[in-house]
């Protein structure tokens, strides 16, 4: 995967993250169970976050390893 894309993947992500707190905290609740979901909401972001990252990770390494495969390392 390309730069770009790992960028524009990201950038979605992160506006995702942001769309989903601004409506957590503009809707009216109590502040226990707002912070209930603002919570799950970020735990929930940070593990897609974390398991993008980590495709991209293994992207990257299968890539390294068959160009290193073609040129005979």
């Amino acid at each position: 995967m390309t730069n770009g894309k790992i960028a524009g993947t990201l950038t979605l992500l992160a506006g995702a993250a942001i769309g989903a707190v601004a409506g957590v905290l503009l809707a009216p609740e109590k502040g226990k169970e707002m912070r209930r979901k603002v919570f799950s909401g970020a735990r929930s972001i940070a593990e897609r976050i974390k398991s993008k990252v980590n495709e991209e990770m293994d992207e990257i390494k299968e890539n390294k390893t068959s160009k290193g495969t073609e040129r005979g390392y």
